[in-house]
């Protein structure tokens, strides 16, 4: 109940954003902060199926750095699963197989789609911005500031090897079977 309570919140939060028009710029430090919280907070309740590979949990954001070093701000001092928490500003496939949570942020989404062929990562929890990104493989789509959304792709999760929360699942949009 904690958990669904959790991310009723943050669906709040994310539906009041637009009300401001300092807020619904994409780019501007307000929507890169908006894109550091929701990230910073997924790792809570997803479930890896397999040990996180390395001595640090990494959040990867593709080539955004700007909400890189806000997410990294918001991730100092935190562990997970007994490891240190530690947000990067990723370039290529190699960097972005080493994480645990990919954001691949709408400007960057058709470089990332080059770089990584359409596949779904085994043990990387993958959060874009584009419409078709889960269509596309990824796991979690967030909308942007004028549409807030949250989707989920059940069987990208599964093929991912991640068990994703219940309560997050109930919130969000889903798709439960690829197309």
């Amino acid at each position: 109940m904690r958990h669904a309570f959790r991310y009723l919140i943050l669906f709040a939060f994310i539906k009041t954003l637009p009300l401001s028009p300092l807020l619904a710029a994409e780019g501007s430090a307000a929507s890169d902060e908006r894109k550091a919280t929701i990230l910073s907070l997924l790792q809570r309740d997803v479930k890896w199926r397999s040990q996180p590979k390395g001595e640090k949990f990494v959040y990867g954001v593709f080539g955004d750095k700007a909400v890189q070093e806000k997410l990294q701000a918001k991730l100092a001092g935190v562990r997970f699963q007994n490891l240190p928490v530690e947000g990067r500003n990723v370039e290529n496939i190699e960097q972005a197989i080493a994480c645990q949570v990919l954001f691949i942020p709408l400007k960057r989404n058709a470089d990332w789609r080059v770089i990584n062929g359409g596949e779904v990562r085994p043990g990387v929890l993958t959060v874009g911005e584009s419409l078709d990104f889960i269509d596309k493989g990824g796991v979690i789509r967030i909308g942007p500031m004028t549409a807030p959304t949250i989707e989920v792709h059940l069987a990208n999760a599964k093929t991912a090897q991640l068990q994703l929360p219940f309560s997050l699942v109930q919130v969000a949009k889903r798709k439960l079977k690829e197309h």
